[in-house]
């Protein structure tokens, strides 16, 4: 009933056929893989290279601006010096002919008051009084 046909393929024949396809198979996935994994390290290679470039352009840049920037930072400092220096004196010189101003109006002051004590004394009382006046109106505006 169940009888075994002799005609048909040996186990064993359809074992070495399967196991040359498995074989083959993973010949073919062996290849894939390593193809893929020299594809990767190409494309990392590549990066790196292209990295490589943009740094390097980039610190030639940054070169090339600090060349251009250094001499123009520099004369702008050289400005900014002249001018606070040339500040200073100006301020150094206003403040001697104040001064020198002043000591005028001292002396010319006490040569009228020498000359002319009377008139002198008056003034000052008029303008001290004067300056009361204006000290009781503000006074009381604000009272």
């Amino acid at each position: 009933m169940f009888g075994i046909n002799k005609t048909s393929v040996s186990p064993n024949s359809r074992l070495d056929h399967g196991g040359n396809a498995a074989t083959n198979a993973l010949a073919d996935a062996d290849k894939a893989v390593d193809s893929a994994v020299q594809s990767a390290e190409n494309a990392m290679q590549a990066t790196q290279e292209l990295a490589q470039q943009a740094l390097d352009s980039l610190d030639s840049g940054v070169q090339e601006l600090r060349e251009k920037t250094f001499p123009m930072l520099h004369k702008a400092a050289d400005r900014a010096s002249n001018f606070a220096h040339r500040s200073v004196d100006a301020v150094h010189d206003q403040s001697v002919r104040l001064r020198d101003q002043a000591v005028r109006a001292r002396a010319n002051t006490s040569d009228y008051i020498r000359d002319e004590p009377v008139k002198s004394v008056l003034m000052a009382a008029a303008t001290g009084a004067a300056l009361m006046a204006l000290i009781g109106m503000v006074s009381r505006k604000r009272g």
